[in-house]
């Protein structure tokens, strides 16, 4: 394997002489593979370098595990809050302008939490996705409303992660 390629999981598999699938449940954490095996997989991904391709769980799953946060600016007192949430909650946090909403509906922002634009909260609840508008504004069909208080992060990232 060349020094400069990104290492694959066919390579983990190969190098840890185990089947692709069985490399993928090991490195997941999922049932299906022995301890020792399971071992043998991790330090063999560790040795090699592997980083799993969040581009090709994304397509698997048709999550993208990254959520959007649409505010006027980025002293909004929210911002550190919700971006600790999502992070907790496995996920990535990308803050955009109110005009930014198509970038990233393009993107595959799995969910917004919009303050301040009722424009930008009525353009993303046309894509489908969850919707939380944090404080006061309009609340478009389907939309979570969550009042702006010590606990509004957390409480917006749980209201876009609930199970619809």
């Amino acid at each position: 394997m060349d020094r400069g390629a990104r290492v694959r999981l066919v390579d983990v598999a190969r190098a840890a002489e185990v089947s692709l699938s069985a490399a993928s449940v090991a490195l997941n954490g999922r049932p299906g593979v022995s301890e020792p095996t399971r071992a043998k997989v991790q330090a063999v991904a560790r040795r090699l370098g592997y980083v799993a391709d969040a581009s090709a769980a994304s397509m698997r799953s048709g999550r993208t595990k990254i959520l959007g946060y649409v505010t006027e600016g980025v002293a909004s007192p929210h911002l550190a809050s919700l971006a600790a949430a999502a992070a907790d909650a496995g996920h990535l946090l990308v803050v955009a302008p109110p005009g930014g909403v198509a970038f990233l509906a393009r993107r595959g922002v799995d969910g917004l939490v919009v303050s301040g634009s009722d424009k930008a909260a009525t353009a993303w609840a046309k894509t489908g996705r969850p919707l939380v508008v944090l404080g006061e504004g309009r609340l478009p069909r389907g939309a979570t409303r969550v009042a702006e208080d010590a606990g509004a992060g957390a409480q917006a990232v749980a209201a876009l992660l609930e199970p619809s």
